[in-house]
C-alpha cells in the first residue's frame, strides 16, 4: 500500500537544499512540499531559495535563521526531517570540541523539534568523527531520546564512492523511523562497484591547463610518472599527514578548499585545478542546476556550500530506503526511482521479478474483465439485424430470416440504439464554471421577462423576407419535415427557438472561454440603444432523435461557436424588458441547421468556428486557447490509441479526421502542433495566465500574447522559476507605457547577436532582486526592520503596484533615509528602465551576480546608498556615546536605562542586546537590585504596576514583582496552560527563597488605570 498525500519536509542547517534535489532526481518533487527550514549563513540562504524556485518548491517556506532561537512548538510539523548539523566540532581535522561549542549543540535543537512534532522519518548526517569515543555521551543521548520517542534507529558510515560517484567522502548517516509507521524492514542501500575509469565522466577531460603545481611529496610517495599520468585528483592544500591519492577517485571535497577563487584540488594529468562544475558533479549535482546557482551568486559561494553539503547520490538512496520502509513508495520501487541504480544481482533480480509478477497480474485482471463484458453483451443479444449506413435493414438479410425478424426487433427495442442521433447530455464544464454561471444568469433574466415556459414554445414563421428573413429561413421547425430531410440529405434548415439549445455546454469542452468576446459580439450586433435585429448566422446543432423527440426539441448540442449563441443571450438579457415583444420574435426566429451527429463532434465544431471567425474575429480562438484545445484533443487521441502519439502522428490524425486549419490564420502543421503542446504544458497558474488575459482584455486579438510563436518562445526560453516574474513584468511594462504592445516581436523577446532580449533582461532583474534582498542589503547593514518592509513592497509586481504606485506611502515613514534610497535603487534597477542598457549587456554575456554588482554604473549608484548607511551608523554611534557621557549617575538613571526599548539603540550593539535581555526578563519579572534608601525603594514601587503598596524597607532590601499569569504557563516551549489553577501560590514556599524581600502577587495591568490589584505579603 502506498501512503496518500504529500510528504512534508523540514530541514535544519539546510544549506543547498540537498534533500529537495534528491527528491526531485528520484521523481518525487510533486509528492513533496517544503514546510520549513533553518540556515544561518546568508549566502546559503540565497542558494537555498534559488534551488527551491528552480525545482518548484515553496521558496517562501518559513525560515529560521538561528535554530537555537527557534520556537519549536510554533514550527511547522513534518513527515521527513533532515539535519546536516555542522561538522567542524566532530571532524578529525578540527579541535574535537563536540557539543562543548554552540555549533556542536545544534543537534539538540533538532531533537527538541523532533520532540514536539515527531516526524515519520528523521535523517542526520555528519562526519564519521561523530562516532569517536570522545563524543560517545552525545551519541548515547541522541539514541536514548529517539528510542524513548518511539523510533527505531539505524546508523552506518556510507562513502560516496561506493554509490556511483567517484569521491571518497565517508559520512555517518543516522536514520530514525517511527515504529508505528514501519511497513517493511529498513535496508541500507547496496554498494556499487565503481570502475577506475568512471572519473572521466565527472571531469572535463578536454579542458587542459598550463599550471604545474609542486607535487614533490606525492611524487615521492606514489611515483612521479604515476602522479602525472594516471587519473588523480589531489588535495594540494592538505598537510603531509592527510595527503592521500587514489586512482580514479577524488578526495573528500571540503569548504576550505572550494571556497576560493581557485580551488585547492589539482588534476595533474590535465595541469589545472578542479572547477566548480566538476565539484558539483562529484557531489551528485545536476549540471544545469549548478550553472543556475553560479549565475545567481558566484563560483566561490557555490563551491563553499558544496564542500559543506551532502552527497546527493547517497542521500537519495537513504531517503528512498526510508520511504520504502514506511510505505510512501511501492515496495521494490526504490531501486527503479534511484538515478544511481545498482545493487547485487540477487536484489536486482528480486525487484525485477516482483515488477514482472505485478504486470502479469494486472494483464490477467484486464483479460478477465474484457471476457466478462463480452459474455454479458452476448447474453443481452446486442446484435440486432444488420443495418445499412442509412440505418435501414438490409433487404437480402431480412428476407432470408423472416421468421426471426420480429423477435430480433423486439430485442433491439429493449437495447440502446447504436445510432448517434440522440447524444447523451454533456456534463458541466468545470474549467469554465464562472463563464457558464454568467450565461445561466443571462438565461434566468430572459425567462423572468418572457416566461418560464418560453423555451418550450414553437418557432415562428418569418413572413417578411426583406425585413426579418435575413437568414434566408421562412418556415419554422417541423418534426415531420426534419425526419424526411435527415433521411434524404442528412441535414435540415429551419427557424427555431434559441432556447431549444443546450446553452451550458460545448462540443469542445475544457477550453478557457472569454466573456469579453461575448460582450464584444453583443455590442457589435445588438447595440443597447437600438432595436434588436434578427439573427443572421445559421447556427448548427446536432439533430434530435426525431422518432422520439417532442414537437419542440430541447437541449440541442451546438456545433457552431458557442460565443455567438451566448452573445445573443447576453444582448437580450441586458436589454429586456425594453423591446420585449421584438426579442420574443427574434429568439423564436433563429435560423438553425440540424445535422446528423458527425463522426467527430470536436473536429466538426472546430471547422465551423474557423469558417465563421473569418467574418467575426472575436468568435475565433486566441493563441492560448488554441494551444489548450490541441493539448486536450491530443489527450483524447492518445487514450483512443492507447499510446502517446508523436506530434507528427497526431497532426496526421487531425488531417484524416477532416480538420483543415488550426485557426482562420494558422495552417495545421506538425511544428504548430508541437509548439501548442509545449505552450499548454508549460504555461499554467494565475501568475502566468492572468497577464495573458489582462492584455487580451486591453488589446483583444491584437495582444502580443496572441501569437503561437511568441508564446512558444516564452514557454521554452524562460526558466520555470522566473516564469511568473517575466510574464507579470511584460504585462506591467506595457500597461505602464514603458513598452509598446505593437513592438513586442519575437526578436524583442529573444534578442539578437548585439543585445539580449526582454526574457533574459527580466530573468536577470529577478536574480538581482533576490540577490539584493538576501545578500546586498544585509551586507550594507540596512536595518532589518526596513529590509522586511522592502521585501514586502517588492515581493512581486502586484505588491510593487500596490505599495510603490499606490497613494498610501505612509509605510515608508519609519524607514531610515538610507533604506528609502535602497528601495528607490531597487525600484530603478528592477521595475524601471534606468539600468536596462547595462543589464542587457550583462545578460547577453551570461554574467554572474558578482559581475553585475561590479558594473561601473550600477556600482556607483549602489555605493551611494552604502555610503549613506555608513554615515547614519557613524552618527548613531557618536550620539550614543555623547548621550552616555551626559547622563548623570544615579539609581533613577540606571532604572530608566534598564527600561529602554531595544529599538532606541543601534542594532547589534552592546546596548541593543542588553536592552533585549532586560525586555525579555521583564516579561516575567520586574526587579530592582539592592535599593539603598527609602526613596529608592519608593521609586522602584512607583515605577512598577503595583497599587497601594506601603514601603517599609531596610537598607538592603529588594523588591520583586512576579507576573504569575505568565510564569510557567504562557511563555516558552515548556509552557503549561492552567498551571496556576493546578498549583496554588504558597507563601510558605516562597518566603525562604526570597528572604529579606518584599513580595507582591499580581498580574499584568488590567484596570482602567492600567494598574494591577496585588496582595502584598510581608516577609
Amino acid at each position: 500500500m502506498v501512503l496518500p498525500g504529500k510528504l512534508r519536509v523540514y530541514s535544519d542547517c539546510a544549506g543547498l537544499a540537498s534533500e529537495l534535489v534528491a527528491l526531485t532526481l528520484c521523481g518525487l518533487a510533486e509528492r513533496a512540499t517544503l514546510v520549513g527550514w533553518s540556515e544561518i549563513d546568508e549566502e546559503k540562504q540565497l542558494l537555498h531559495k534559488l534551488v527551491c524556485e528552480r525545482l518548484g518548491f515553496n521558496a517562501q517556506a518559513p525560515l529560521t535563521r538561528d535554530v537555537s532561537l527557534r520556537d519549536h512548538a510554533q514550527a511547522e510539523a513534518s513527515d521527513l526531517y533532515v539535519s546536516g548539523f555542522p561538522c567542524p566540532s566532530f571532524s578529525s581535522l578540527g579541535k574535537g570540541q563536540g557539543d562543548k561549542v554552540k555549533k556542536g549543540m545544534l543537534l539538540f535543537d533538532g531533537l527538541r523539534y523532533i520532540c514536539h512534532h515527531q516526524p515519520m522519518i528523521c535523517i542526520f548526517e555528519n562526519v564519521k568523527g561523530l562516532l569517536f569515543p570522545q563524543h560517545r555521551e552525545l551519541t548515547e543521548t541522541l539514541k536514548s531520546v529517539l528510542q524513548k520517542l518511539g523510533y527505531l534507529l539505524y546508523c552506518k558510515v556510507l562513502n560516496t564512492k561506493d554509490y556511483g560517484v567517484p569521491q571518497s567522502r565517508p559520512r555517518v548517516f543516522v536514520v530514525a523511523i517511527k515504529k508505528k509507521s514501519i511497513r517493511m524492514k529498513f535496508r541500507w542501500p547496496v554498494a556499487l562497484k565503481l570502475s577506475k575509469k568512471s572519473l572521466r565522466h565527472f571531469i572535463e577531460t578536454t579542458k587542459l591547463g598550463d599550471e604545474l603545481a609542486d607535487l614533490s611529496h606525492y611524487e615521492n610517495k606514489y611515483g612521479r610518472n604515476a602522479i602525472w599520468e594516471k587519473p588523480y585528483v589531489l588535495d594540494i592544500g592538505a598537510s603531509k599527514k592527510f595527503q592521500s591519492a587514489h586512482v580514479g577517485v577524488a578526495p573528500c571535497l571540503t569548504r576550505s578548499r572550494l571556497y576560493q577563487d581557485a580551488s585547492g584540488f589539482y588534476i595533474p594529468k590535465l595541469r589545472r585545478r578542479l572547477n566548480v562544475g566538476e565539484a558539483a558533479k562529484l557531489q551528485g549535482w545536476p549540471r544545469k542546476l549548478t550553472k543556475l546557482l553560479v549565475r545567481g551568486t558566484s563560483g566561490k559561494i557555490v563551491g563553499g556550500a558544496l564542500g559543506d553539503g551532502m552527497s546527493i547520490n547517497v542521500l537519495a538512496k537513504v531517503i528512498l530506503a526510508a520511504l520504502e520502509c514506511v510505505g510512501f513508495i511501492d515496495m521494490g520501487s526504490g531501486s527503479r526511482m534511484d538515478p544511481w541504480r545498482g545493487g547485487s544481482p540477487e536484489e536486482l533480480a528480486s525487484a525485477a521479478d516482483r515488477h514482472r509478477k505485478l504486470l502479469e497480474k494486472e494483464k490477467k485482471m484486464e483479460r478477465a474483465k474484457a471476457a466478462a463484458e463480452k459474455k454479458a453483451a452476448g447474453e443481452a443479444g446486442e446484435s440486432p439485424s444488420p443495418e445499412t449506413k442509412d440505418g435501414k435493414a438490409d433487404s437480402s438479410t431480412t428476407n432470408g430470416n423472416a421468421g426471426s425478424t420480429k423477435s430480433t426487433n423486439d430485442a433491439a427495442k429493449a437495447l440502446p440504439k447504436k445510432s448517434k442521433a440522440a447524444p447523451q447530455p454533456t456534463p458541466p464544464d468545470e474549467d469554465n464554471r464562472d463563464y457558464y454561471a454568467e450565461v445561466s444568469e443571462d438565461v434566468r433574466r430572459i425567462l423572468k421577462h418572457l416566461g418560464s415556459k418560453f423555451g418550450e414554445q414553437p418557432a415562428l414563421e418569418i413572413a417578411d423576407k426583406d425585413r426579418c428573413g435575413e437568414g434566408g429561413v421562412q418556415e419554422p421547425y417541423s418534426k415531420a419535415m426534419c425526419e424526411r430531410a435527415l433521411g434524404n440529405q442528412g441535414s435540415y434548415v429551419a427557424a427555431g427557438n434559441l432556447l431549444w439549445a443546450n446553452y451550458s455546454s460545448s462540443a469542445t469542452p475544457g477550453i478557457p472561454l472569454s466573456r469579453r468576446s461575448v460582450v464584444e459580439m453583443a455590442d457589435f450586433r445588438w447595440p443597447v440603444d437600438k432595436e434588436p435585429e434578427f439573427v443572421k448566422i445559421l447556427l448548427e446543432f446536432v439533430a434530435p432523435d426525431v422518432s422520439s423527440a417532442p414537437e419542440t426539441p430541447q437541449g440541442l448540442q451546438l456545433l457552431s461557436p458557442e460565443g455567438y449563441l451566448h452573445a445573443i443571450l447576453h444582448a437580450a438579457a441586458r436589454q429586456l424588458p425594453k423591446h420585449k415583444e421584438r426579442w420574443a420574435v427574434v429568439l423564436r426566429s433563429v435560423p438553425i441547421c440540424l445535422t446528423k451527429e458527425p463522426s467527430d463532434l470536436w473536429i466538426h465544431a472546430w471547422n465551423n468556428r474557423n469558417a465563421i471567425s473569418q467574418d467575426y474575429e472575436s468568435l475565433g480562438r486566441s493563441a492560448w486557447q488554441t494551444a489548450v484545445e490541441i493539448k486536450k484533443l491530443k489527450g483524447r487521441y492518445d487514450t483512443d490509441a492507447k499510446k502517446v502519439l508523436t506530434a507528427a502522428e497526431f497532426t496526421l490524425k487531425l488531417k484524416n479526421a477532416g480538420l483543415k486549419k488550426a485557426s482562420s490564420q494558422d495552417d495545421l502543421s506538425t511544428n504548430l502542433v508541437n509548439n501548442a503542446i509545449h505552450i499548454a504544458e508549460k504555461l499554467s497558474g494565475e501568475e502566468v495566465l492572468g497577464p495573458i488575459r489582462d492584455l487580451e482584455q486591453r488589446f483583444g486579438k491584437a495582444s502580443f500574447f496572441n501569437s503561437m510563436v511568441k508564446l512558444h518562445a516564452l514557454a521554452t526560453r524562460v526558466k520555470p522559476s522566473r516564469r511568473d516574474f517575466v510574464f507579470q513584468g511584460l504585462r506591467d511594462l506595457i500597461v505602464r507605457g514603458l513598452l509598446d504592445n505593437d513592438e513586442m516581436t519575437k526578436t524583442a523577446l529573444l534578442g539578437d547577436k548585439n543585445s539580449a532580449g526582454l526574457i533574459s533582461l527580466l530573468e536577470l532583474k529577478a536574480e538581482c532582486l533576490t540577490h539584493w534582498q538576501c545578500v546586498a542589503l544585509a551586507r550594507a547593514k540596512i536595518d532589518e526592520r526596513d529590509r522586511k518592509l522592502i521585501a514586502e513592497a517588492l515581493a512581486s509586481h502586484q505588491s510593487y503596484n500596490d505599495k510603490m504606485l499606490g497613494e498610501d506611502v505612509a509605510w515608508q515613514g519609519p524607514m531610515a533615509v538610507s533604506s528609502v534610497e535602497a528601495l528607490k535603487f531597487l525600484e530603478e534597477l528592477v521595475f524601471h528602465k534606468k539600468f536596462d542598457h547595462q543589464l542587457k549587456q550583462l545578460a547577453r554575456g551570461h554574467k554572474i551576480m558578482d559581475e553585475v554588482m561590479e558594473n561601473e554604473v550600477i556600482k556607483e549608484a549602489w555605493d551611494k546608498v552604502v555610503a549613506l548607511r555608513e554615515n547614519e551608523l557613524t552618527e548613531q554611534e557618536v550620539k550614543e556615546k555623547a548621550s552616555e557621557a551626559q547622563e548623570p549617575e544615579g539609581e533613577e538613571t540606571s532604572i530608566a536605562k534598564m527600561r529602554k526599548a531595544p529599538t532606541s539603540y543601534t542594532e547589534n550593539s552592546h546596548q541593543y542586546w542588553l536592552a533585549v535581555a532586560n525586555a525579555s526578563v521583564r516579561r516575567l519579572l520586574s526587579f530592582v537590585v539592592l535599593p539603598t534608601t527609602q526613596r529608592s525603594m519608593e521609586l522602584a514601587v512607583g515605577q512598577s504596576a503595583l497599587k497601594d503598596v506601603v514601603v517599609e524597607a531596610g537598607s538592603k532590601s529588594c523588591l520583586i514583582w512576579m507576573d504569575l499569569d505568565l510564569l510557567g504557563e504562557g511563555v516558552g516551549p515548556g509552557s503549561q496552560p492552567g498551571l496556576r489553577r493546578q498549583k496554588q501560590f504558597d507563601v510558605a514556599v516562597w518566603k525562604p527563597l526570597l528572604h529579606g524581600c518584599l513580595l507582591a502577587r499580581g498580574a499584568q495591568p488590567k484596570s482602567e488605570e492600567h494598574e494591577a490589584t496585588v496582595q502584598v505579603i510581608q516577609p
